[in-house]
Order: C-alpha cells, then sequence, then structure tokens
C-alpha cells in the first residue's frame, strides 16, 4: 500500500513538473502580445469600499440599443422570457446562448472583449470594454478599472470570435479570481453577434 502510494505521488509530481516546464517554455518563447507575466499583482477588489470611505451608490445600468439593424437573422425585441443564471461564487463562469447575451445587453449589462486590442478597434460589441487575455500589460488595470465601475455581483458578459476561441474562457478565469461572482461566457461570439444583427462599432476601449 505504502508503494503504490509513494509511486502514484512520484507519478503526479512528474506531471506537474512537466506541466510547468511546457508552460514556462511556452511563456518564453511567446510573442509580446501573448507572453504573460510571471508576477501579476491583480486588484484586491474586495477592499474596493475602504479605499473610498463606504459603499458606493450603486447605479441603475442603463439598456443598449440591441439590433443595428432588422430584418433575417436580427435579433428579436422582446426577450423578457429569456432567463438569465443567477450568480454563484462557486462556479468559474456559466455559459449562455445568444439569446441570453440579447437579454443581458438590453438589460444594460456589462460586455467584454477578450480578443486582442486589434481586433477590438476593427469592430466589436457596441458598448463594449476591450480586456484582452493576451495583453499581459494592461490586463490588471484594466480588471481594476472594471472593478471600480461595476460591482462584483454584476453580470459581466464576456465573449471572444466564439467556436474553438479559448480567450473568454481564459479571461473569465482572471475575473473570478479577481473576485467577480457573475461571470457568463457569451459562447457563440462576435461572429454570432455580427449575424443575428447585433449593435457593433468600431474604435478604441472608451
Amino acid at each position: 500500500m505504502a508503494n503504490s502510494f509513494r509511486t502514484t505521488a512520484l507519478r503526479a509530481l512528474i506531471l506537474i513538473a512537466l506541466g510547468s516546464a511546457i508552460g514556462i517554455g511556452n511563456n518564453l518563447l511567446a510573442g509580446a502580445h501573448r507572453r504573460l507575466d510571471w508576477i501579476s499583482d491583480y486588484p484586491a477588489l474586495e477592499a474596493r469600499n475602504d479605499r473610498t470611505g463606504g459603499s458606493r451608490e450603486r447605479a441603475a445600468p442603463s439598456g443598449h440599443a440591441l439590433a443595428a439593424t432588422q430584418g433575417s437573422g436580427s435579433l428579436p425585441q422582446d426577450l423578457s422570457d429569456i432567463s438569465i443564471p443567477e450568480p454563484n461564487p462557486d462556479e468559474l463562469a456559466v455559459e449562455i446562448d445568444p439569446l441570453q447575451a440579447a437579454r443581458l445587453y438590453s438589460n444594460g449589462a456589462v460586455f467584454v472583449d477578450s480578443r486582442r486590442s486589434r481586433e477590438f478597434v476593427e469592430g466589436h460589441i457596441a458598448g463594449a470594454r476591450s480586456i484582452s487575455y493576451w495583453e499581459s500589460a494592461v490586463v490588471a488595470g484594466r480588471i481594476e478599472e472594471l472593478a471600480w465601475s461595476a460591482e462584483l455581483d454584476d453580470p459581466i458578459v464576456v465573449y471572444c470570435n466564439g467556436g474553438d476561441c479559448p480567450d473568454s474562457h481564459a479571461l473569465s478565469e482572471l475575473l473570478w479570481g479577481a473576485g467577480f461572482v457573475h461571470v457568463l461566457i457569451y459562447r457563440d461570439g462576435y461572429p454570432d453577434w455580427i449575424a443575428r444583427g447585433g449593435a457593433t462599432e468600431k474604435g478604441a476601449s472608451r
């Protein structure tokens, strides 16, 4: 029994060491726009109220104009029957479908574009913020900016290019780790939003 335990523990340590070596190697070989900081100091969001001398007054979210165009593939205007997942501090993030994303958007939820900033400039969901997971030089600061303008239990909808794009899931982990408890991933992402006639715009993040 003892030998079996030692063998299992040794194998686990070897796998951890190999995984760490692969991760370090990939980070060293990554380009500047993809390389992650070795040590990153993410904001202590739970202390935010202490810095302001108390809880700030919560403003009601203002809704967004949902559709850029009407016609084939456009998003429906009546989304009142679409259910939205509740905040859950024990769950990293929840994937949502296009109609759930549309209802959250029309209700004024914060949308976060996790793609690279050059893609954001070329076009994004209207009103979205840019927090590119891969741009390690700015990601921590932008998460902190988000913390000052949104409550930790506000719905935060993260998207990228849908399909196999990993950016939204990766950024959601950072947001959850920073204290946000209602992180939602729009799984079909920006291409789906365009196909459905959702409102878009170009330019840098405000």
